[in-house]
């Protein structure tokens, strides 16, 4: 019995390792074209900028700047593209952003599509909110039915046209903890907007998985 338990667990660490050696390889070639997309905070006050990352257990793997700098600034300035495959364990991260492709300024963004949306997502319903404020867009998502219902802020919300996209993530043993998230995870969605800002239409890419979702936008709610 021994015998067989040290079997699987040298098959479950070989599996590991080969996964982890391809994602390795996969980031090698992604770091030619990578641009930052990622800030990590450190526990120590320090910030570094990554290309892609990836969560395994208590571990980020991906391309990262090896250099850290004093303020987040420095770090999204200096990246440049230099980035070579690294990991970090999340016990020394404080905190993973996801930088902003666009701040969305009020460029004719029309405001018919600001309020609040009763949201479903493949069964799961709640509320998704999209504001702004001096100029820029933000926004939240809460499906008071999951974990501890409370509000997500919306990252990397990008709205042009009739066209909305942001993501939904916990990176951090920080956002677990706020979130009550039974692990970390990342939700990609892309949509549209239909009958003149009244509804939603479009899908969310989970774990390389693609899933559907909607939501239709609560009248008198701003």
């Amino acid at each position: 019995m021994e015998d067989q338990a040290k079997k699987k667990l040298k098959l479950i660490a070989a599996v590991f390792l080969v996964s982890v050696f391809f994602t390795l390889c996969i980031l090698t070639i992604l770091s030619l074209s990578a641009k930052p997309g990622f800030i990590l905070k450190n526990k120590s006050g320090s910030y570094r900028s990554a290309g892609s990352l990836m969560i395994f257990g208590g571990i980020a793997i991906g391309l990262m700047d090896p250099a850290v700098y004093n303020t987040k600034k420095e770090a999204v300035e200096s990246a440049g593209g230099n980035f070579t495959p690294r990991a970090a364990f999340l016990d020394n991260v404080a905190e993973i952003e996801i930088i902003q492709v666009s701040d969305a300024k009020d460029s004719g963004l029309p405001g018919n599509v600001l309020g609040v949306y009763q949201i479903n997502a493949t069964g799961h319903k709640g509320y998704l909110y999209l504001n702004r404020k001096d100029g820029s867009l933000f926004g939240y998502v809460r499906f008071p039915g999951w974990a501890k219902g409370s509000y997500e802020p919306l990252k990397k919300l990008y709205i042009s046209g009739d066209k909305i996209s942001f993501t939904r993530s916990v990176y951090t043993r920080e956002e677990l903890k706020k979130v009550g998230s039974p692990g970390y995870f990342r939700q990609d969605y892309q949509g549209n907007f239909q009958n003149n800002g009244s509804a939603i239409k479009g899908f969310y890419i989970k774990d390389g998985g693609r899933y559907l979702w909607d939501a239709k936008r609560l009248p008198g709610k701003q």
